[in-house]
């Protein structure tokens, strides 16, 4: 059965007075606002007021009310020169003004005496001041974000750290910002939400994954990021506590581009501090071996008018962007894992100096007493495989530590473009679109990669992400503007797909004789498990689609006016599900855990398995906290290959489904 939940994060039609003049307006734009007085400072109404984009030759016009102030709502983000006129005055026009995401500014304007055809011109340091909120925030330009000292394209994980508030401990998608939980942020590009929402965490401040997008905003496809970390508008509370709102980059009348190519390798860096610890030295260099880490990132981008000679000219009216960006990681990653000796896998278990064969007391009481073969190959291939890294001694002298080096690829495409149309001089259409592409093999991410060098069980991870969102605005008349956007944000996830069946049986090494065998055969609480072979048995796909529709209308009239802030009614809906499947493809066999004989009325002694049958430890001749397994095969459970469950649907409101564990990460 399907189960479908849906979420109404705002209400369909919610109709509001605004007391605030920040209209997110889709989250993707701002307002501008302010006074306009003559140099003795009384107020003039009717006052024209135009504002023109310097970079795409859009214009934006208001006329001042009997109190001498204007507002124009829903602008796009970019730099402005905002022409003043009125008969008897000289005209005033203030260039290079900065509006950011969701922040409304306001300027204050002087108009001297003199003849209209008359021009002053105020270049540069126009204060542009924010007074009609109280909503607390932060704004990165792509002039910014270039000048930091930045690991990562990715400006998520790597520029918005440097803002104030946000906390970085573990790492960057366990962030938090303000000390809130990760489940209140709500991150979103143009508008539209993108995270996973499957693992966004609703209340954990550490581990969740609140602070993380499905769509990677680039460094050359954004134009800004803004973070909002407190008072939020009507328009934004509902989603989260914390906005952090990105705006992608469009066309202008110039045609502007780049093209670069990073490189990242370990020639250039020094080694790990592990492993100059834990790597024996290159007879070579003398030196502990590098993890071979390498980056490649070429990329491009392209924007400017659309043009086709001899037929149309998009100047001033129809823009274009276009961004192509790739990730290359042919890289390494260190792991331990902890075997049993030689010894130990032939029955000989040494404890306080003494060594026991727990063979030899298993026969000498009529129990079986040879280890099961497939156990013994599967063994004997761990053990061999250690040729490949370097082995070290635990203070357990029945274990080992294996540390050998896991090889993994990545490629990424992040593809993005961009599309800005003046329909007419009062309606204005955009659309955007992110289409993002991962492959990974194998999955490190998720421990998804041979547990011994050569042996067959291994998975990667493999996504499609896209997000798309149309935007419009309208002029209707002098005093209605009405803005309406609508996006789409979804993956498709695959993961651990090449397990296969025929990885657990007739493989040279690694064979299980088509069984996943958990070998894990020591203490936990002496962190002594040995590591099982199977880095999954459970291959997932996952697919959560979230869908943004809302729609702001501005009325322009009223007492609202006297505090600069226009009467508006605002409606959003954001509807996220997330359907999860997950198929079993081989049945688990472990190791019986201790049995229990009672010895005495009030305690009970361990007992060492073989076979369903056991053995108290005071006739092996072991200290009662002394624990082990015998390498025996039982069943714990059978079941064929089938989906576990699909089609089932829910939002992160709703309890999370677990299998065999945590889900797997993006």
């Amino acid at each position: 059965m399907m189960h479908r939940l849906m979420r109404v994060i705002a209400p369909l039609v919610c109709f509001a007075t605004i007391t605030s003049a920040t209209i997110a307006y889709g989250q993707v734009t701002t307002s501008l606002s302010g006074t306009v007085t003559d140099t003795s400072g009384a107020v003039l109404p009717g006052a024209d007021v135009v504002a023109k984009a310097d970079e795409t030759g859009t214009t934006f016009t208001a006329v001042t009310n009997e109190r001498g102030l204007f507002t124009i709502p829903a602008m796009p983000i970019g730099r402005y020169t905002v022409t003043v006129s009125l008969q008897g005055f000289k005209t005033v026009a203030l260039s290079d003004i900065r509006l950011s995401t969701a922040t409304a500014e306001q300027v204050n304007i002087k108009l001297e005496i003199g003849a209209l055809a008359e021009t002053v011109t105020v270049k540069s340091g126009t204060e542009v001041v924010q007074t009609q909120t109280n909503t607390l925030g932060s704004t990165l330009t792509t002039e910014q974000i270039t000048r930091l000292p930045l690991v990562t394209r990715d400006t998520l994980w790597g520029a918005v750290p440097f803002l104030p508030g946000v906390d970085t401990t573990t790492g960057p998608r366990a962030s938090t910002i303000n000390g809130l939980p990760s489940g209140a942020i709500n991150i979103s590009i143009d508008g539209v939400n993108t995270q996973d929402n499957n693992n966004r965490s609703a209340t954990g401040t550490g581990g969740g994954c609140g602070f993380f997008s499905l769509i990677s905003p680039r460094l050359d496809a954004v134009e800004e990021v803004t973070i909002a970390t407190g008072a939020q508008g009507a328009d934004s509370a509902g989603q989260g506590a914390v906005q952090i709102k990105y705006t992608t980059r469009s066309g202008t009348n110039r045609y502007t581009g780049s093209a670069y190519f990073y490189d990242r390798d370990p020639r250039f860096n020094s080694n790990y501090w592990f492993n100059n610890r834990d790597r024996a030295p290159d007879p070579a260099t003398g030196k502990a071996p590098k993890d071979q880490v390498k980056v490649y990132q070429p990329g491009f981008r392209l924007g400017g008018p659309i043009q086709i000679p001899g037929l149309y000219d998009g100047h001033d009216k129809a823009f274009f962007f276009f961004n192509y960006e790739q990730f290359r990681q042919p890289g390494q990653v260190s792991r331990t894992r902890r075997i049993v000796t030689p010894a130990a896998q032939q029955g000989l278990f040494t404890y306080g100096g003494n060594t026991v064969n727990v063979l030899n007391l298993a026969a000498a009481n009529g129990q079986t007493s040879t280890i099961d073969p497939t156990v013994a190959k599967l063994l004997s291939d761990i053990y061999a495989s250690t040729s490949a890294g370097t082995l070290k001694a635990r203070s357990d002298p029945n274990v080992l530590d294996f540390n050998y080096t896991a090889n993994a690829k990545q490629l990424r495409q992040y593809p993005t473009w961009r599309l800005d149309y003046n329909l007419t001089s009062n309606n204005r259409l955009s659309y955007s679109s992110y289409f993002q592409k991962y492959e990974s093999y194998p999955d490190t991410l998720n421990n998804a990669e041979p547990r011994f060098p050569g042996f067959p069980v291994a998975g990667g991870q493999n996504s499609d992400r896209w997000n798309w969102n149309i935007q419009e605005r309208s002029t209707i008349g002098k005093n209605l503007v009405n803005q309406f956007v609508t996006g789409y944000t979804a993956s498709h996830v695959y993961f651990f797909t090449e397990i296969v069946p025929s990885s657990f049986s007739g493989v040279p090494v690694g064979d299980q004789q088509g069984f996943s065998l958990n070998i894990g055969a020591f203490a936990t609480t002496n962190n002594n498990d040995i590591t099982t072979p199977t880095a999954s048995t459970a291959p997932q796909q996952r697919i959560n689609p979230t869908i943004d529709v809302s729609d702001t209308l501005t009325w322009l009239k009223g007492s609202a006016w006297e505090a600069r802030s226009p009467t508006s009614a605002c409606g959003a809906i954001t509807r996220r599900s997330c359907r999860r499947s997950t198929s079993v493809l081989r049945p688990a066999i472990r190791p019986t855990r201790c049995s229990t004989r009672r010895t005495s009325p009030v305690r009970r002694a361990p007992t060492w398995p073989t076979h369903g049958r056991s053995i108290p430890f005071s006739q092996v001749g072991l200290t009662r906290s002394t624990r082990t397994h015998a390498w025996t095969r039982t069943p714990t459970s059978t079941c064929r290959s089938r989906p576990a469950f699909s089609g089932d649907s829910y939002t992160r409101s709703a309890p999370s489904f677990r299998i065999s564990g945590a889900p797997a990460r993006t």
